[in-house]
């Protein structure tokens, strides 16, 4: 698993805005893509500058933006890896072990009551987590 940082509020505010599109996108383009009306440009580019130090987002394209260059920005992660890595920091802080309890987990988000719906997406996650165990031994 790749080493993902934790990130604040507000990073984690423009990268939704990054995880919701394909296209790389500029700082004029993450803040027309927040809802968050109380931000300013130079904030999202102070946040963008640290997201960029947490190797969180690239810079991976320069685009012309009216008369100049502007930096176009890409996420490193995408939200489920970020998700997974927040659950892991959470259960180790509260449980003080390394190893994920999925089943933990799930009860205490769902209070032990799953949909139908929510049972085929785990058993989604069962499958592929055993195909690719499969695969690793087989190889």
């Amino acid at each position: 698993m790749k080493d993902i940082p934790r990130l604040t509020d507000l990073e984690v505010i423009i990268m939704k805005a990054l995880w919701e599109t394909a296209a790389n996108l500029t700082i004029q383009e993450i803040s027309g893509r927040i809802n968050e009306k109380k931000l300013s440009i130079a904030s999202i580019t102070q946040a963008i500058n640290h997201l960029t130090a947490k190797n969180a987002v690239v810079v991976i394209d320069h685009v012309l933006v009216a008369s100049v260059y502007a930096r176009a920005y890409r996420p490193c992660f995408n939200r489920e890896e970020y998700l997974a890595a927040e659950f892991k920091r959470l259960q180790k802080s509260v449980f003080g072990i390394n190893e994920a309890n999925i089943a933990g987990i799930i009860a205490a988000l769902t209070g032990s009551k799953v949909s139908p719906e929510e049972a085929k997406e785990l058993q989604k996650i069962i499958d592929e987590s055993k195909k690719s165990s499969k695969q690793d031994a087989d190889s």
